[in-house]
């Protein structure tokens, strides 16, 4: 396990698909003040790095979910 902010533990790898966007943004909010601190050794940084990328993913695809799930209950420009 990786400890990245006060209060706030998780595996560098958890599954992400579980977490609501709610709870990614906050772990990407302490990977990053974590890094920003820049109290990290170099491979501690990088596993941080990676983590980081892997939620900012996670939170992109959760939106472009809610974008299609929106794009989907509007109507079309052509139906008004």
């Amino acid at each position: 396990m990786t400890s990245l902010a006060p209060n706030v533990t998780f595996r560098v790898t958890e599954p992400t698909d579980q977490l609501t966007y709610e709870q990614i943004v906050e772990r990407l909010e302490a990977v990053t003040a974590q890094l920003a601190a820049g109290d990290a050794g170099i491979e501690a940084a990088t596993d941080l790095f990676e983590q980081a990328q892997r939620l900012h993913a996670a939170a992109s695809a959760r939106l472009d979910q809610v974008r299609q799930r929106l794009d989907a209950l509007s109507p079309a420009p052509d139906a008004e």
